[in-house]
């Protein structure tokens, strides 16, 4: 069970880094709107 915690978190982790940039670090709600609002921030991957 402590195993698949640790696996979950870093799937979780590797999603955050990879989708988020330095700005958008914030609750994954606002990371939703900002996916529609602001397009260039998938640009900056």
């Amino acid at each position: 069970m402590i195993y698949f915690l640790g696996i979950l978190l870093c799937i979780v982790l590797f999603f955050v880094l990879r989708f988020h940039s330095n700005q958008d670090l914030r609750a994954p709600k606002d990371y939703i709107t900002g996916l529609r609002n602001r397009p260039k921030s998938a640009n900056m991957l």
